[in-house]
C-alpha cells in the first residue's frame, strides 16, 4: 500500500499480484478497496474522471451510478467507467451488465468498459454514451495458452465545440490476438489485418453478429485431487 495525499486528500494506492499467483491477496485488497476514484486532467484542459469497481461480478447499479455523480461533482467533464462482471467465458452480456452499464451513462458517464468475461461481448450505443460490455483480454498472464486469444483495442474520440459543449463525437475497435503467436501466449498484442478471416471473427464478437457458443474455463488445475 503507498499512502499519498493530495489537496488535503489521502489516496491510497493498492498493488495487488495477479489472482493466479496470490489469490487470497487479492481477494483482500480488492476488499480493502472496493472501488477506485480517479480524476486526472489532460494537457488540454479536459478534466477526466475514472470510476473502476470491482465486486467480483454483479456491481451494483446504483453504487456505480453513486460514483459517477461524485466525479461530476468533483469537476470531471467526462467520465469512465471500468467495471469487472458479466459471466466468465461468455460472448453474451447479461442483465446486470446491462443495468449498471446503462445507469453509468444515465448518471453522467460517456463510456463504460468491462472485463470479467476473457471474451470479447458487443459493444452497445446507448443515450450518448458507448458501453463495451467486455473487452476481453490484453495484457493477460493468468494463462499460457487461452482458448480464445481474441480480443480489442478500444478508441473513443471526445470532441469539445466551440461553445465549450462536450460530446462523445466518435469511436472504434481495432481487432487484435493478445498474443503474436497462435499456439501459445507470449503477451505481444498484435493487430490483425483487415479483411482477414482472425480480423472479421473479432470484430463479430463486439459488432453483435456473433453466434458461437459461450467456453468454459477449466480450473481444475488449481485444485489437483489427492
Amino acid at each position: 500500500i503507498l499512502p499519498i495525499e493530495w489537496k488535503n486528500i489521502k489516496i491510497n494506492l493498492i498493488d495487488t499480484p495477479g489472482l493466479f499467483d496470490f489469490s487470497g491477496e487479492v481477494s483482500e485488497g480488492i476488499r480493502a478497496a472496493g472501488s477506485a476514484l480517479i480524476v486526472v486532467s489532460g494537457k488540454s484542459g479536459l478534466t477526466v474522471g475514472v470510476y473502476a469497481v470491482y465486486s467480483w461480478h454483479t456491481p451494483s447499479a446504483e453504487s456505480v451510478a453513486a460514483g459517477v455523480r461524485s466525479l461530476k461533482d468533483a469537476g470531471a467533464e467526462i467520465v469512465v467507467v471500468s467495471a469487472h462482471w458479466g459471466n466468465e467465458a461468455s460472448y453474451y452480456q447479461n442483465a446486470n451488465q446491462e443495468e449498471v452499464g446503462r445507469a453509468a451513462i444515465d448518471a453522467g458517464a460517456s463510456i463504460v468498459f468491462g472485463h470479467g468475461p476473457h471474451r470479447l461481448e458487443p459493444f452497445e450505443k446507448y443515450n450518448n454514451g458507448i458501453i463495451f460490455y467486455s473487452l476481453g483480454n490484453f495484457v493477460f498472464g493468468g494463462n499460457t495458452n487461452p482458448a480464445d486469444m481474441d480480443s480489442v483495442i478500444a478508441q473513443a474520440t471526445v470532441t469539445r465545440d466551440p461553445d465549450g459543449t462536450l460530446y462523445l463525437s466518435s469511436f472504434n475497435v481495432l481487432p487484435c490476438s493478445i498474443s503474436s503467436k497462435t499456439n501459445e501466449n507470449d503477451y505481444c498484442p498484435t493487430l490483425f489485418e483487415p479483411g482477414t478471416e482472425e480480423y472479421d471473427r473479432a470484430m463479430s464478437k463486439v459488432d453483435g453478429s456473433w453466434t458461437g457458443a459461450n467456453n468454459v474455463i477449466d480450473y481444475s488445475f488449481m485444485h489437483p485431487e489427492g
